[in-house]
């Protein structure tokens, strides 16, 4: 088992909540905020249902749109470190899977500009991970090794992204994965923006910083069996992921009493899962948060994490150890073990 990693700060944007804390309370409580997308139809002519983040400025498929999700989302993970491990972070940001149309490439240069301001030096490192849903673990993993290794003191993993831009919405439907009146299971796009701040139990405790949560296991796999191929899916990906994160933190499967979920409405995400599931634990409480929020793609892994740790925070979390999934279009699968702080 590697070393925990400890979770010291967290931010959230999303359709239910501004703030990790109203996001977190909302999709607890079941809040919706899924509507019509103006003048957006389906082949029919028949509304398109999202979940956009209504009071934003810009339009989807912008740049600026992301920017002006990531950059609050950022100076509210990083309000909650004292300014000299501030300035010694390091920088990761999950985005969208590099299959889906689109570059938002320019979002990088874009947020540099505001790392000043926000109290990180100039020169900050920022890694970039296109791997959509499970990006954020690959960002974790990563993240883990440097603080093991002592090449970086501080982590931050931020996940931002949207699927409501015109390119991504004629994607998802020409493929049949849009939820629609002519497509009843499919996805409901979202879009949102999380931040996870991240440092070893050691550097905490030395900052005086109070852990909210505990990274136990980490686990990376690929799956082979894409959506849309005309082959039959074994959820050999997924399921090696898991084992990996349980192995990792040396847990066992029937001791995780609640999995946080990537599941969005998807019928190969639901064939991947259930064969996962069988193979890895028991009968633990699952929680989609798609159910609220639609599908926030690459910020999805960073926001079940933090949900996470908000659930051990609360008390409201169901046992003591919670595993959180994750799977990408490309084929990448992730899992992660969540243990509370103590």
């Amino acid at each position: 088992m590697g070393s925990r990693l400890a979770i010291i700060g967290m931010g959230m944007l999303s359709p239910v909540g501004v703030g990790a804390p109203m996001t977190c309370a909302s999709i607890r409580a079941g809040m919706t905020r899924l509507r019509e997308l103006e003048g957006l139809v389906d082949e029919r002519g028949g509304p398109l249902i999202g979940a956009p983040l209504s009071y934003l400025t810009t339009s989807p498929p912008s740049v600026e749109r992301l920017a002006e999700m990531t950059v609050p989302v950022l100076a509210e993970t990083l309000r909650q470190l004292p300014s000299e491990l501030r300035a010694r972070a390091h920088v990761s940001l999950a985005m969208r899977d590099q299959s889906r149309p689109g570059d938002c490439s320019a979002l990088q240069s874009m947020l540099r500009t505001s790392f000043g301001e926000l109290g990180l030096s100039r020169n900050t490192l920022l890694s970039v991970y296109p791997e959509g849903n499970a990006a954020g673990l690959q960002a974790l993993a990563f993240s883990r090794q440097q603080i093991q290794q002592g090449g970086h003191e501080v982590e931050i993993i931020i996940g931002v992204d949207s699927l409501l831009d015109v390119q991504t919405l004629s994607y998802l439907a020409a493929s049949r994965r849009l939820k629609q009146a002519t497509q009843p299971r499919g996805a409901i796009p979202g879009e949102a923006c999380v931040g996870l701040a991240l440092t070893s139990e050691r550097i905490a405790r030395q900052a005086g910083l109070r852990s909210i949560a505990f990274i136990e296991g980490l686990g990376l796999a690929a799956e082979s069996i894409l959506t849309g191929q005309n082959a039959p899916l074994m959820g050999e990906g997924l399921t090696r992921a898991i084992g990996l994160a349980l192995e990792d933190a040396d847990w066992s499967g029937a001791s995780v009493l609640q999995v946080n979920t990537d599941l969005n409405g998807e019928v190969y995400r639901a064939h991947e899962w259930m064969l996962a599931l069988v193979r890895t634990l028991n009968s633990p409480h699952v929680v989609h948060p798609a159910d609220c929020i639609g599908d926030v793609g690459a910020a999805f892994a960073p926001l079940l994490v933090g949900m996470a740790a908000t659930a051990f925070q609360r008390g409201y979390a169901r046992g003591q150890r919670l595993l959180v999934s994750c799977s990408s279009d490309s084929g990448l699968r992730g899992a992660c073990a969540v243990a509370p702080a103590s």
